[in-house]
């Protein structure tokens, strides 16, 4: 697990290792 933070809202993120490409922050919905 990989924890990042949005660049627009700045939530922290948590994705599973190894993901890769385009994501959609659940928080900016």
């Amino acid at each position: 697990m990989v924890d990042i933070f949005c660049p627009h809202c700045e939530e922290e993120i948590s994705l599973d290792d190894g993901a890769s490409g385009e994501f959609e922050c659940p928080h900016c919905e």
